[in-house]
């Protein structure tokens, strides 16, 4: 479960996300990334893999469901998808939350032209990582663990 901090930290990471797929930007869903690192800062490493392990079966699974409606099913379905994203409630049921989290993730990939494949690999290994300011500045810390 979260405490305050994690929880604030997930739900930005997830109103970044959704911004990523609707507006398909890239910035936004750096700031994804940034948000889910800090956010592993505290939680711990293995915590914040083991959800991406869930987003990626759920997501994965329930991106390819939504592929074979027809179109206007499936821009309803999304759109509910990136309601409950936004919504702290879900933050209370981390089985939903991972796939709302997988599949928008999917189609934020998918909308900014990044190839992902079910090979395996995780969702979240798809995604470009680049490092602001303020995460490189924490790497070199003396406080930070790989420092």
């Amino acid at each position: 479960m979260y405490d305050l901090d994690s929880g604030n930290l997930k739900m930005a990471e997830n109103f970044y996300l959704a911004s990523a797929c609707e507006n398909k930007n890239g910035d936004d869903l750096a700031q994804f990334v940034a948000m889910r690192n800090a956010r592993a800062r505290i939680m711990g490493r293995e915590a914040v893999q083991a959800e991406q392990t869930a987003e990626t079966k759920a997501g994965l699974a329930r991106y390819a469901h939504l592929l074979t409606l027809p179109r206007a099913d499936m821009i309803t379905e999304v759109a509910q998808h990136l309601t409950a994203l936004r919504d702290p409630q879900t933050l209370l049921h981390p089985q939903e939350m991972a796939k709302n989290v997988g599949t928008i993730l999917c189609f934020a990939l998918k909308n900014l032209g990044i190839d992902f494949e079910d090979n395996g690999q995780g969702l979240f290994d798809f995604v470009p990582k680049t490092k602001n300011a303020v995460e490189k500045l924490l790497d070199t810390s003396p406080m930070s663990p790989r420092a």
